[in-house]
């Protein structure tokens, strides 16, 4: 199905606000990604459904289906906590911050769906902007400095747009999406665009010129269904069954743990 692309003046808006326009995202530079496996850390969850980093990094949490959701610090394979009370599987948590934000704006939110759609919430001014992208969308994201946001497709693509514009600016290839719903990902400097695959891979790709600068491997032919970026420093959590992987450049203190 080929994807079809929606300009500006076809958007769905709840009002009229003029949006600004976005600054161009082609002066950031491309940063070489140079990543091993840190960490690996069996959950003992059954599955993993998702895993997702704090705030500031220190922690993450683990989305299970032995319905219970576990606190980690995945720097020292240390489990801090286990939480339990839920009737079915864990499918996704986040934790909360002092200034409540829920992807990477303290006032905008992002929804994905299977009627094709991205919706965009400004829960400052009450704001909706809907935009059709063509195939179902499984995963979303805002990148750091809040200019554009990131979708994970079904037909195994992951697409850039320019958030106040809507204009798709980069198509990224090569992983597969084969029905699971994959997550993508933005690096701490919004250089990379990151997404697993069902084939077992993490694919890192520059996020101007859309090539692929380096690709991982969690577990070969095991989707890796969710993963999580670290906000301010160059980790990397994957999900893969029942398994989690830290990956970074290694430190000394790495060097000693392992």
């Amino acid at each position: 199905m080929p994807i079809l692309f929606l300009p500006k003046s076809s958007r769905s808006e709840e009002n009229d606000d003029k949006t600004n326009e976005c600054e161009t995202t082609t002066n950031k530079m491309s940063d070489k990604v140079e990543l091993k496996t840190l960490i690996i850390i069996k959950c003992k969850q059954q599955v993993v459904r998702a895993v997702r980093f704090n705030v500031d990094g220190t922690y993450c949490l683990t989305c299970g289906g032995d319905k219970k959701i576990k606190l980690w610090n995945p720097h020292k394979q240390l489990l801090l906590k286990t939480y339990g009370g839920h009737a079915n599987e864990v499918l996704d948590a986040a934790g909360s911050c002092d200034s409540s934000q829920i992807i990477s704006s303290n006032h905008e939110v992002i929804s994905t769906s299977v009627d094709c759609h991205t919706r965009l919430y400004d829960i400052r001014v009450g704001k909706m902007v809907s935009d059709y992208i063509g195939s179902i969308i499984t995963h979303g994201s805002l990148t750091h400095d809040g200019q554009c946001y990131v979708l994970s497709c079904s037909d195994s693509t992951v697409k850039l747009f320019d958030k106040d514009s809507g204009e798709l600016l980069n198509t990224f290839r090569g992983h597969e999406s084969s029905d699971y719903m994959l997550e993508n990902a933005i690096n701490e400097k919004d250089s990379h665009i990151i997404s697993g695959s069902s084939s077992g891979d993490i694919f890192y790709w520059d996020l101007i010129s859309s090539a692929i600068t380096q690709k991982l491997t969690h577990t070969r032919n095991k989707a890796v269904v969710s993963l999580t970026h670290h906000p301010t420093e160059n980790y990397l959590i994957t999900a893969c069954e029942d398994e989690i992987k830290l990956w970074g450049a290694e430190t000394a203190e790495e060097q000693s743990i392992l």
